[in-house]
């Protein structure tokens, strides 16, 4: 809160989560609102630097992502749309925001991978970007990067 500027991010899954829950399976709706909160932090992350907080001073802005069909990187389309959403809204940005999720499967990078292709995969990369100012925002690796360089992939 350097600038006296605040940034609430909230991202709210498919439907399909509360169903689950309505259902009666335990623990699924807590579950939900576990990677609900996640997906915030994270996009919060994301955003953040890219906002010229200095220009906002005393301000609160508030993000709503709606994740309506899931398949896959949730956290990369709810970045895009954000930076788009405060770009086209008039906030003042150093940059758009850009994302990439990359998944080792077998033998193979795959770019943008589907929620299949991230079951399989042996490990992840989820990756938010400033390409006019070449500045790695945020970076979420899981799994086993050791037969690839991680690195190299960034």
């Amino acid at each position: 809160d350097l600038h006296g500027m605040e940034l609430d991010c909230q991202v709210h899954l498919p439907f399909e989560g509360r169903d689950a829950a309505r259902s009666g399976k335990v623990g699924a709706s807590t579950a939900r609102e576990e990677r609900e909160r996640v997906l915030g932090r994270q996009l919060e992350q994301s955003i953040l630097p890219s906002i010229q907080q200095d220009r906002l001073p005393k301000t609160c802005l508030e993000i709503q992502c709606t994740i309506l069909e899931s398949d896959g990187n949730d956290i990369g389309a709810a970045i895009v749309c954000a930076s788009f959403a405060l770009a086209t809204s008039g906030i003042p940005l150093y940059d758009l925001v850009t994302s990439c999720t990359l998944a080792c499967v077998g033998n193979q990078l795959v770019v943008d991978p589907t929620q299949a292709e991230l079951d399989e995969s042996e490990a992840e990369m989820s990756l938010a970007y400033m390409p006019s100012r070449g500045q790695v925002n945020f970076v979420h690796a899981c799994g086993d990067w050791s037969e690839v360089s991680f690195k190299d992939h960034m």
